[in-house]
C-alpha cells in the first residue's frame, strides 16, 4: 500500500509540471482504483477530460471501473461499451475482460 501512495504522490507532481500528459492520468486512475479510493479516482477522470484534448480507452476503462464500484452498472455498461480493447495498454486489458464478465454477471441477475 505504501507503494501505491509513493506512486500517487509521485503522479501528482508530474501533473504539475504536465497536466497534459496521457499517461500519467491512466497511471494515476490505476493507483485510486488499487487503492480503492474512489472519489479520488473521480476527481482524476474529471481533471483528464478537462485538461487532455483526447480521453482514451484507458480512461474510460477506469471511468467504467469507477461507476461499477460506485454499483452504477447501467453507466458502466454504457462506458465499457465505448472502450476498444485494442486500444488499451497490454497491462490493463484483463482487468477490461474482468469487468466486461463481472457487467455480464449483473445483468443477468
Amino acid at each position: 500500500k505504501d507503494d501505491l501512495e509513493g506512486a500517487i504522490d509521485s503522479y501528482k507532481q508530474a501533473l504539475k509540471i504536465k497536466p497534459d500528459y496521457i499517461g500519467v492520468y491512466s497511471n494515476t486512475c490505476e493507483a485510486y482504483e488499487k487503492s480503492n479510493k474512489l472519489a479520488e479516482l473521480s476527481e482524476v477522470i474529471s481533471r483528464a477530460k478537462a485538461e487532455l484534448k483526447e480521453f482514451t480507452d484507458d480512461l474510460l476503462l477506469y471511468e467504467a471501473l469507477y461507476y461499477f464500484r460506485s454499483n452504477n452498472y447501467e453507466h458502466s455498461e454504457k462506458l465499457i461499451s465505448l472502450v476498444n480493447i485494442d486500444q488499451l495498454n497490454l497491462i490493463r486489458r484483463p482487468k477490461f475482460l474482468q469487468l466486461k464478465a463481472k457487467l455480464h454477471h449483473y445483468q443477468k441477475n
